[in-house]
């Protein structure tokens, strides 16, 4: 690294643990790199940002700090794994990284005065205060400049990221296991400020709260889960003469059929009842379709039926701006259920999206899985033949 690259970035970085003392732990730990020439700045998955010093040769200090803050961001709310998890493709990058910006200088501008071309909430015609996974469903396209933020922004290699840190050198990065502890000291210490000065963004002091109480990663564990459901139906192979065998050339005079995988039908009821939100529900069903997109499931093969006490018409939806919710009164969420059951294909797996408090049905469904996500603090939890993950999401 040249003499003028390094002070540029420990003025940088000095600025931006000045102004943002409670990050001091995570912009220390960010380890730096000669980039890509033409892209400023950018981060991996292992915190360390490539920078390009030509491209900054003119920007002031204190931009460059905020894009320094900006990056550890992104590190720090893991949106690489989010991504991955809600099965952000290469061609929606550009979308996600605008969500996910969204996100981080939603909180950044309640500090200092943003950058002209930082992405804001306004920008992506949505109100303050959500999470990247709904800025990505919900918001329009930005009219900023998209500019990568790097693997670590949204999970996609780039050909200039180096390789993964090693045991034998522990210089050359971090690894899984270091930013987890990193993320829950820098919460503490956002914790610790608040307690002792105030001044905290109210998005950041909700990530911080969020992180110190985080038990079990319920997006992990819904997309285990799924996939365990999923390759069991997946994996259930039949015979099919819409594609024919390769064995052809043994006997041309038949028609031999080649062996198929089945795509299982899914069918997901939704508990509209009015203890759940539209935003409870909305990242729910968001997760849901990225970790069924993700293992090969297209959106046609999904149908959704809201339910309260009554049931409402099963909806084939594509973006989850087009789901219509219907409800709003008591719950008994047996009636969806068995009106999935009634569809046509039979769904082989029900997904139950509710805060729990509803009558389930009283044996298994011969020839359906059924699985819960129950959202909430200490739901009620349904009989023990569903499996079940629990999530805390913020209403």
């Amino acid at each position: 690294m040249t003499t003028d690259r390094t002070r540029l970035i420990s003025a940088a970085r000095l600025w931006a643990a000045h102004n943002y003392p409670y990050l001091a732990s995570a912009l220390f730990a960010l380890h730096i790199l000669p980039g890509e020439p033409g892209l400023e700045m950018s981060v991996d998955t292992n915190w360390r940002v490539y920078v390009d010093s030509n491209s900054l040769a003119e920007v002031p200090t204190d931009r460059v700090g905020f894009q320094l803050v900006h990056l550890t961001g992104h590190l720090l709310r893991d949106h690489a794994q989010r991504a991955t998890h809600i099965g952000v493709s290469e061609d929606d990058v550009s979308h996600w990284v605008a969500a996910a910006d969204a996100e981080i200088n939603d909180d950044l501008r309640d500090m200092l005065t943003l950058p002209p071309d930082a992405v804001t909430p306004d920008d992506l015609k949505c109100p303050d205060g959500k999470f990247a996974e709904e800025y990505y469903e919900y918001g329009s396209a930005s009219n900023q400049k998209f500019r990568d933020c790097g693997t670590g922004a949204h999970g996609h290699e780039r050909f200039w990221n180096q390789e993964p840190p090693s045991d034998a050198n522990k210089d050359d990065g971090v690894n899984v296991r270091e930013a987890e502890i990193l993320r829950r000291q820098v919460a503490s210490e956002i914790v610790e400020h608040h307690r002792q000065v105030g001044e905290i963004p109210e998005g950041l002091l909700r990530w911080a709260a969020m992180t110190l109480d985080h038990k079990v990663d319920w997006r992990k564990e819904l997309g285990s889960v799924l996939r365990r459901g999923l390759s069991e139906s997946m994996g259930a192979v039949d015979y099919s003469t819409s594609r024919i065998s390769r064995r052809v050339s043994i006997s041309p005079e038949i028609v031999l059929p080649s062996l198929r995988r089945r795509v299982p039908s899914i069918a997901l009821v939704l508990d509209t009842s009015a203890s759940m939100t539209e935003r409870m529900l909305g990242l729910a069903v968001t997760e849901i379709k990225g970790l069924l997109v993700a293992v090969g499931i297209q959106n046609d093969a999904i149908r959704v039926i809201s339910c309260d006490a009554a049931a409402g018409e099963a909806q084939t939806v594509r973006n989850v701006n087009d789901l219509f919710l219907k409800g709003g009164g008591g719950t008994d969420l047996r009636i969806g259920i068995e009106n999935a059951t009634k569809l046509i294909p039979r769904p082989e797996l029900i997904i139950v999206v509710t805060d729990g408090g509803t009558p389930w049905p009283e044996e298994r469904i011969q020839g359906v899985e059924m699985f819960a996500l129950l959202i909430g603090d200490n739901p009620p939890q349904p009989p023990n033949w569903i499996h079940c993950v629990s999530a805390k999401v913020e209403s």
